[in-house]
């Protein structure tokens, strides 16, 4: 009796999977296989063009199949459409692994096992579901800079990032993949140099700098220039990593790399583009609660890359933490106490980024994790780069960044630590005028601003206009333009007498101190360039700023 029961409700299910499945119409070639016991068997394999309809008869996908030796492959690219008869997603497909995922709208699509589900929220994200989407990786999107999400997944989805699938979560790589003058790629890939995003972004100069010697007797990490051969009296704590890399690193997720280069030692670790990986490492000994600490580590893209992300930092923990079994409810309850600025992209292939900044201990924590780290999982990715979807090459979609020269120490007044990550207090946001000039011919004092809608300067901005001054009385030569830039809040024609006016304060203090008039220069760009989303406030503050250019 049971196992008829057992019988008839396997029948039930099967029915059920049955039922679900789409139906296919297309050409089929049939193939005669012997088996081993000399019987001959006929195979049937779909080739060329097939469509197929839901349970409703709807088209719900599309494309081709090729048949090699025994099998028959997706191949090229797949149309799945939404539930209003559009196509809003394409798969590229070579030998049945998907290849490319292009992104076009928004929508939902039930097709047997292929469900896919796309949701843009109000901060043009794009969260995707994908039940069936195994070992994709990369995707497409029309925008660069552009943010993506890590979206909840259920079922048996495998992202194209093998540590994300296990944390809940499917990365979405963008790949923009055509060129309108407005920034997208296309051609052949080559590699611009680190100077072009300099420019572009002049938040990146203040993280070409040396910062704290990591031989600062104060440094509690262990090994902070990844020396193969370093010694310390200290035991190493009783722990079982996979692999140790180094002295006192270990693997906290998948396979971070030691690497030797020109006698160079340093980590790697990846981010997207096969696997995510996680460093842990070793303190000297515990952090004490409520004590403010520095951290400090320097980031280089790998030099194949042709795109980079924001956000790197650290975690710390009193016990050895395994990222590879981590679930989204691990990540909320060990948050990254450094994550570098979302607005400061890590892509400088030629020159070490050096991320920077204070915390306040829980107490006990003996371990450190370098990866990335993007608050509500969402990724920023830069295209740095052409990438030429008919030569793919290795590492072209991959981001991957060498790590080095790692710090952490109790704060000290005596020993200034420079603040790039998210929320610096404005008295540790930047470096000074002349050591800022000295890595780039343009960049920004996010602590130089004014009061709401006005243009009196608030008090935080006196050290880097002191800073300014000195600069340009040790220079007497060089030349200063001034440009005032604000949100998007507001009137347009507003906006531009306002950085307009706005800069003009700043050129009056300038000369009112003594600087020749003829030696500067001001204009406002009101809302027209801004460097974050206007869509939320701290974007808007980022964007509300007054940027130095070095003339001559």
């Amino acid at each position: 009796m049971h196992k008829q029961l057992l019988c008839f409700f396997v029948f039930l299910l099967f029915a059920q999977l049955k039922a679900q499945e789409p139906k296919g119409t297309g050409k089929n070639v049939v193939l005669k296989i012997k088996t081993s016991y000399n019987a001959t068997i006929e195979k049937l394999l779909p080739t060329g063009h097939w469509k197929y309809t839901n349970a409703e008869g709807e088209l719900c996908k599309e494309g081709d199949y090729k048949v090699e030796g025994e099998k028959s492959y997706q191949t090229g690219t797949w149309l799945y459409y939404n539930t209003e008869g559009l196509v809003f997603v394409k798969i590229t497909y070579a030998k049945d692994k998907p290849q490319q995922i292009e992104i076009l709208d928004s929508g939902s699509n039930l097709c047997g096992k292929s469900n896919l589900s796309v949701e843009i929220d109000t901060a043009d994200v794009y969260h995707v579901k994908c039940f069936e989407c195994k070992d994709i990786l990369k995707f497409s999107v029309a925008k660069v800079p552009t943010k993506v999400s890590f979206s909840e997944l259920k079922g048996e989805a495998n992202g194209g990032d093998s540590k994300i699938e296990k944390a809940g979560g499917l990365v979405v790589y963008p790949i923009p993949n055509t060129s309108n003058g407005n920034g997208d790629f296309t051609g052949s890939a080559t590699i611009q140099n680190d100077s072009v995003w300099i420019l572009k972004y002049p938040i990146i100069s203040a993280s070409l700098i040396k910062g704290i010697d990591i031989k600062n007797k104060r440094n509690l990490v262990l090994n902070p220039g990844f020396d193969r051969n370093y010694k310390h009296k200290k035991t190493a704590a009783e722990i079982k990593p996979k692999r140790k890399i180094f002295p006192y690193w270990f693997e906290a997720s998948e396979t971070p790399d030691p690497i030797v280069k020109n006698k160079e030692s340093y980590a790697g670790f990846r981010v997207i583009g096969g696997n995510y990986e996680v460093i842990g490492g070793e303190l000297l000994k515990p952090l004490e609660a409520g004590e403010k600490y520095c951290f400090q580590m320097q980031i280089k893209l790998k030099e194949t890359n042709r795109r980079a992300t924001t956000n790197a930092g650290v975690i710390l923990s009193e016990e050895v933490l395994d990222f590879d079994k981590f679930t989204t409810a691990d990540f909320l309850n060990h948050p990254a106490k450094i994550i570098s600025a979302d607005s400061l992209y890590l892509c400088q292939r030629e020159n070490w980024q050096t991320i920077s900044g204070n915390f306040v201990a829980n107490g006990d924590e003996r371990f450190l994790y370098i990866g990335a780290f993007p608050p509500n999982y969402k990724l920023n990715i830069l295209q740095t780069d052409p990438i030429d979807t008919a030569t793919l090459f290795p590492g072209a979609y991959e981001i991957y960044y060498y790590v080095d020269n790692v710090l952490l120490m109790k704060s000290d007044t005596a020993v200034r630590c420079i603040c790039n990550i998210n929320d610096c207090p404005p008295e540790e946001d930047t470096l000074k005028a002349a050591e800022l000039v000295k890595i780039a011919k343009q960049f920004v004092f996010r602590n130089i601003q004014f009061e709401t809608n006005k243009t009196i300067l608030l008090l935080s901005a006196s050290p880097s206009l002191d800073s300014l001054m000195e600069l340009l009385e040790e220079n007497p030569k060089m030349r200063l333009r001034i440009t005032g830039h604000t949100d998007g809040d507001g009137e347009e024609d507003a906006n531009q007498i306002l950085s307009e006016e706005r800069a003009k304060r700043v050129y009056d203090f300038l000369v009112e101190n003594g600087i020749d008039a003829t030696r500067l220069e001001y204009d406002g760009k009101g809302e027209t360039e801004p460097i974050e989303s206007n869509k939320n406030a701290k974007g808007r503050a980022k964007n509300r700023r007054v940027t130095f250019t070095v003339l001559d």
